[in-house]
């Protein structure tokens, strides 16, 4: 039940968060809101190609790729 509430307790956290941050952006000129748009897309493609690439190899076999081909001997 204790983790529930803490679950529960960070989740609303995390909503008013958003929703302060939300209400600010209401207030920010659209030539900035364009440019934070932008950033976010990118950072939004870039998390979900990093993403993608973990899902399609192993992360065992990306590690021993990368310490076992490229160590030197």
């Amino acid at each position: 039940m204790g983790k529930g509430l803490l679950i529960f307790f960070i989740v609303l956290v995390v909503i008013a968060i958003i929703h302060f941050f939300s209400l600010r952006m209401m207030r920010v000129s659209e030539e900035k809101k364009s440019k934070i748009k932008k950033v976010n897309w990118y950072i939004y493609g870039a998390f979900f190609t990093l993403s993608g690439l973990l899902n399609m190899f192993p992360l065992e076999d990306l590690v021993s790729f990368l310490f076992y081909n490229f160590s030197v001997e």
